[in-house]
């Protein structure tokens, strides 16, 4: 004969002096009363905050029957935190809740006094449901008021950062209440705890059978799937990660942190759309996280979509106003736009709240220079110049020496020199020949020029460059245009007419760039931006091209050895700007033509 198993241990929070719902089968569960009202006579006197009577992991389930609304909002976490402490792993906590969410027609409408629906301590409207039962209260139950409320997504929230580890919430529209169904994960495989009363049984007027599989157990097991997600993401197996989001979203459609993180997969594997499409829904789910706020406007911003960008990177900063991550996404954006003042409010703002942001700090006096404020803009730069080592974000500081008074002539080229050895160099370690064997000789074919640019467009650097394409001798020379922009108008037609190649190289990345160059046999490659923004002197560091010439673009040098011509003439150099000291750099007039 199989002895039967003891019940399990059930705490009830706030009893007073209602019974457990009937669906609760006496014989699988042993009720714990618990209520900080001693005339209630619990089992336990304690209050939801404070549950120090119990070890930690020595109940099998909590049921809070309308109390965390008692709360006020700060300390809602630490009474989750405290409830989760006393659950064994797999046990499952119940929580009902007013359903602050669905009284907003019935408000809009000024319906406040009508009667949604009877309780055994009389009728609820919905300022009842706002502030508390108004009879209860005017009995002197000052305790039974209400401090807070919530939606069915801000519910999920709070039990998802309290640290349950599997969530499913239910609107029960009769009682106008939100049930929520939360698991302390257990120990991974998971184990499904046994089959105990589902959301619908738990408010069931009368007793109904048990499901084979709870919807605890499949909340279980979508975080169990979610964990091991974040698993794979976290060591960059974007798709392994993607499968199993999915998975989760399956047994658990509104399990919207998997939502979220579903759609940072998608990111990982470049496909920004889907990316965009997934976080969306998750800021469907819950509207209040900043995190997904910030990360659609930066997959939008990706896209150029930057005026779309905006109010969702606004959006993040209002709701954590005190992230400077927040607040420095919202300045590039605000950068993008050209709306340079809030670009620099909100970079303050960044450096507000993290005054060694070197991005921010970096970024703040790229602004400032751009507003004809160098000084502040150069000191802000050399501040974050020993924190930083990306090439785009370093190739500002010469730029920005070239328009700031009292800086030298030689200051000025020692920054691009050191940009040059920092960055250039150390990738011209190992590089092929740029005319392998079995390829004609220069001398034998026409000579090969091409032009590197992102301003074959409506861009002043028409007026130098159209010249020069329609007076080439195209029997010498033949025109290669690698164009890194997305954008084009009829001016880009107009360079297009004039090239024999025309290269769309905005998506390539400087390696992959510099390999298509050279795969091209290009001869003389001429950049046209310098150390302008967005540049390419990452391109020309790996000499896809014998020889290399900057012109235009830029008042000075780019520091680069690899760059050995610099086309200039005597109006921008009225004297030699190079001695014999620094070699490395040379000028030359010398026509592109033959």
């Amino acid at each position: 004969m199989t002895r039967p198993s003891a019940p399990k241990s059930l705490l009830h929070l706030g009893c007073g002096h209602r019974p457990l719902p009937a669906s609760f089968d006496r014989n699988e569960w042993r009720e714990i009363r618990c209520d900080s009202d001693s005339s209630v006579k619990p089992d336990l006197l304690a209050n939801l905050l404070d549950l120090q009577p119990l070890a930690d992991a020595s109940v099998d389930a909590v049921f809070a029957h309308h109390q965390l609304q008692l709360l006020p909002q700060h300390q809602v976490q630490p009474a989750l935190a405290e409830w989760l402490r006393v659950l064994r792993p797999g046990g499952v906590a119940w929580v009902v809740v007013p359903d602050i969410q669905a009284l907003g027609d019935r408000i809009a409408a000024g319906d406040l006094d009508a009667t949604l629906y009877r309780s055994p301590s009389g009728p609820i409207t919905a300022l009842d449901m706002l502030w508390g039962h108004r009879a209860a209260l005017a009995n002197g139950q000052a305790a039974r008021a209400h401090r807070t409320g919530f939606s069915a997504a801000t519910l999920q929230q709070e039990l998802f950062q309290a640290g349950f580890s599997a969530v499913r919430v239910d609107r029960h529209g009769p009682l106008f209440e939100i049930v929520a169904a939360a698991s302390r994960l257990a120990a991974m495989p998971v184990v499904v705890p046994t089959p105990a009363p589902d959301l619908a049984t738990v408010l069931a007027p009368s007793p109904a059978p048990s499901p084979a599989v709870t919807a605890a157990a499949e909340a279980a097991a979508a975080s169990a799937l979610f964990e091991q997600g974040r698993a794979a993401q976290a060591a960059g197996r974007w798709t392994d990660a993607q499968a199993l989001y999915q998975q989760a979203l399956h047994l658990q459609p509104s399990l919207w942190p998997a939502r979220f993180e579903l759609g940072v997969a998608c990111y990982g594997q470049g496909r920004l759309v889907d990316a965009i499409s997934h976080v969306r829904q998750a800021l469907h789910l819950e509207p209040r996280f900043a995190r997904a706020h910030s990360a659609l406007g930066t997959f939008l911003g990706m896209l150029g979509q930057h005026a779309d960008a905006l109010p969702c990177l606004q959006r993040a900063a209002q709701l954590e106003p005190k992230n400077p991550e927040n607040h420095y996404n919202l300045g590039k954006a605000c950068s993008e736009l050209n709306a340079l003042s809030a670009a620099e409010d909100a970079y303050r703002q960044a450096l507000r709240f993290n005054p060694q942001h070197a991005l921010a700090q970096l970024n703040l006096g790229k602004v400032l220079n751009e507003q004809g404020q160098t000084q502040e803009g150069l000191r802000l730069y050399r501040r974050a110049a020993p924190h930083l080592d990306e090439p785009a974000l370093m190739s500002s500081l010469p730029m920005l020496l070239n328009f700031v008074d009292g800086v030298t002539d030689a200051e000025v080229f020692e920054a691009h020199r050191a940009y040059d050895q920092r960055f250039a160099q150390p990738l011209a370690a190992s590089l092929p020949p740029h005319h392998p064997a079995g390829e004609t000789a220069p001398q034998l074919r026409r000579l090969r020029v091409a032009y590197l640019s992102r301003d074959l467009r409506q861009h002043s650097v028409r007026y130098f460059l159209l010249p020069i394409l329609q007076y080439h001798d195209r029997a010498a020379i033949e025109v290669t245009a690698y164009n890194d922009n997305d954008q084009e108008d009829t001016v880009t037609q107009q360079y297009r007419s004039l090239c024999d190649h025309w290269v769309n190289c905005h998506t390539l990345d400087d390696n992959t760039l510099a390999q298509r160059i050279r795969q091209d046999g290009i001869d003389v490659l001429v950049d046209l931006a310098g150390h302008t923004n967005r540049n390419r002197l990452l391109v020309l560091a790996r000499k896809p091209a014998p020889v290399q010439i900057t012109y235009l673009g830029y008042p000075a040098t780019t520091g680069l050895t690899a760059v050995t011509h610099r086309v200039s003439d005597r109006f921008i150099d009225p004297t030699p700007p190079y001695t014999a000291q620094q070699p490395q750099v040379e000028t030359s007039e010398a026509p592109l033509r033959r």
